[in-house]
């Protein structure tokens, strides 16, 4: 098996991961870890959709940024894992985030920055 077909099969799994940086408050930058090999990737959070930080109106704004800085500070320095089920039309990873064994998603719902989305 190739580098690049391990590293794939890898990746449409669950593998830690860490922080790399944060786009909006469903979509970051991460680096995979599997096997000693690291894969860049950015990842959209399945089964939740916060506020644009382009367009809308300024309390919108308001709580897209919110959004951004609480999946900071939940996801950077902390090791978490990323399960992947594919990518969307963006060439996103489709993935649920888990620290330790909760899922994040929830939890954004819950702290009102998120609503629960079940498109792709």
């Amino acid at each position: 098996m190739s580098i690049t077909s391990l590293v794939t099969v890898a990746v449409l799994q669950c593998a830690p991961a860490s922080l790399v940086g944060v786009v909006d408050g469903d979509t970051f930058d991460a680096r995979a870890h599997f096997l000693n090999i690291h894969v860049d990737m950015r990842v959209r959070i399945l089964g939740i959709d916060a506020p644009e930080l382009r367009g809308g109106t300024s309390e919108t704004k308001v709580m897209a940024n919110k959004a951004k800085a609480w999946l900071w500070n939940r996801l950077a320095g902390v090791p978490f894992t990323v399960c992947t089920s594919g990518t969307d039309s963006f060439g996103r990873w489709l993935a649920t985030v888990m620290v330790g064994d909760m899922p994040i998603g929830p939890d954004m719902i819950e702290a009102g920055l998120a609503r629960e989305y079940e498109g792709k």
